[in-house]
């Protein structure tokens, strides 16, 4: 029942059920041509809060917040030094509080690395299938707790050995 649960839920989250796009009509342009505020608004519009950012780091909210600004301004690419500092303030602000969450959470980093080590020696063909599995086994959870155990006893450790080289300095 459970593996069925999170199998669903994780074939909702990983597969899309959007439309193809239309196939393109019209002259191609150069590719040193500005977006029209119209492309940028199709671009944008189909971006969904909450999911990973693009290679760019960018996330998604702020590029549905910044969206009017840079079809005002009709170049996305071009974003003035308030808003580069803005962009980069934001950044910052969000991989702190990422930091923060994680390490008030070690059980996150457990729980991916334990996924990522199984699907990397298992190799499963349906990894949906594997991932629903995986998260619903009964030893999960003291597992997860023996390897957050571990951790802490190892950061400790390392904790005194820094300690004890700050004192011989």
């Amino acid at each position: 029942m459970k593996a069925s649960v999170v199998r669903d839920y994780l074939e909702k989250q990983l597969t899309r059920n959007e439309q193809p796009l239309e196939p393109f009509e019209g002259l191609p342009r150069a590719l040193n041509v500005p977006f029209t505020g119209v492309e940028i608004h199709a671009a944008t519009s189909s971006l969904k809060n909450g999911r990973a950012n693009g290679p760019d780091g960018i996330p998604n909210e702020l590029i549905n917040v910044m969206e009017h600004a840079v079809i005002e301004k009709a170049n996305p690419i071009a974003l003035s030094e308030d808003q580069k500092a803005a962009l980069n303030k934001y950044k910052i602000q969000a991989r702190k509080d990422n930091e923060i969450f994680l390490r008030q959470h070690p059980e996150v980093s457990c729980l991916i690395s334990d996924f990522l080590h199984e699907v990397l020696l298992k190799r499963p063909e349906q990894v949906v299938e594997f991932a629903a599995n995986h998260f619903t086994q009964p030893d999960i959870r003291p597992r997860i707790n023996s390897q957050i155990k571990e951790e802490k006893k190892l950061l400790r450790r390392e904790a005194r050995k820094a300690v004890k080289s700050a004192e011989k300095a």
